[in-house]
């Protein structure tokens, strides 16, 4: 348990390394202050799933509400294509504490609903998660988010649910405009 905490300790240490590291501020400021809004598509849903059987996606779109937060709304799905089904639509906050639009390192809470059925069990419940991350846009609106956080069960609606707490790890590719 103690070796996990480190690797997990070191993994974000390296994460936040390399965020503060990213993109030039000025550089890129003419290009990302004119992007308000961004879909995005989360591969890692896709690179889990093998490992354990399972498939899924995870589907985000992005609005800037003022100038350095904007709303955010998630939907994910993931299945083994037999009885095992996962899904979860979450609303977001997302903070930009650096930059005056949608773009560079970002904060975010969300809340919503987790639908979890495996085998006899069919879990509904109500979440929270915590993540940051660093939004990367290219001129022609290409857009790559890493991110890293966690999400957790606040309540459990019905069922009997076996994680409270689960990490994430995200990478997304979409585009912004």
């Amino acid at each position: 348990m103690i070796i996990k905490r480190m690797r997990m300790k070191r993994l974000v240490m390296l994460f936040t390394f390399l965020c503060i590291l990213g993109a030039d501020a000025t550089a890129a400021e003419a290009t990302v202050s004119e992007k308000s809004q961004t879909i995005m598509g989360d591969i890692f849903p896709m690179i889990e799933g093998p490992f354990e059987g399972y498939c899924g996606y995870g589907l985000f779109y992005e609005r800037r509400i003022s100038r350095v937060f904007s709303a955010l709304i998630e939907n994910n799905l993931y299945t083994n294509f037999k009885e095992d089904i996962t899904w979860g639509v979450v609303a977001h906050g997302r903070v930009y504490p650096f930059r005056a639009a949608i773009g560079g390192l970002f904060f975010d809470i969300g809340t919503g609903y987790r639908r979890n059925k495996r085998d006899e069990d069919n879990v509904h419940c109500v979440v929270s998660s915590l993540t940051t991350g660093w939004k990367f846009i290219a001129d022609n609106g290409l857009t790559i988010e890493p991110s890293l956080g966690a999400w957790y069960n606040v309540y459990t609606l019905t069922g009997n649910s076996s994680v409270n707490l689960a990490p994430i790890v995200g990478l997304a590719f979409g585009w912004s405009f």
